[in-house]
């Protein structure tokens, strides 16, 4: 038998609260990002990555306004070396594109491999050498050529 209590109507009100009105008052919340980085990094035991912290529920554009971008959060968090500190402060405007810029129809990620397997980050990489080895990141990424141009697709030369 399925008993319905009659609760008052203030309380009712109060008991329709709903899911969205709690991301609601989180988007009030001027320490979101901060308290959501900590209960994701307890939760984990490590310190959470950008995806993590996205597909938990979090803001990436309250994260962004407040700290400028996912590694200084991370840093202000106190979760970055100073190893990794200094890398973070030296490429501040290359991380934030990458993390920003969209990836639809974009080939950034195979660009970015090339760019960091040829050492990108210790010593420019000349363009002509980007672009072949971006055709080297995709030809061991076979799907990845079907969103080439028909006439981009042609084989690769062997070696």
């Amino acid at each position: 038998m399925r008993r319905v209590v009659q609760m008052p109507e203030r309380q009712r009100d109060l008991a329709d609260f709903r899911v969205r009105d709690v991301g609601f008052l989180k988007s009030l919340d001027s320490a979101g990002p901060q308290k959501d980085y900590e209960a994701l990094r307890a939760v984990l035991g490590r310190r959470p990555s950008l995806s993590e912290f996205y597909r938990s529920g979090s803001s990436l554009q309250d994260m962004r306004r407040q700290a400028g971008h996912w590694f200084a959060l991370v840093h202000s968090m106190g979760d970055l070396s100073a190893v990794e500190t200094d890398v973070a402060d030296r490429f501040q405007a290359l991380l934030r594109e990458v993390e920003t810029t969209a990836m639809t129809k974009s080939f950034k990620a195979v660009t970015l491999e090339a760019w960091l397997e040829q050492d990108g980050l210790s010593q420019p990489v000349a363009l002509a050498a980007l672009a072949a080895y971006s055709r080297t990141v995709m030809d061991r990424r076979r799907p990845l050529l079907h969103d080439l141009d028909a006439h981009m697709r042609i084989a690769a030369p062997t070696d």
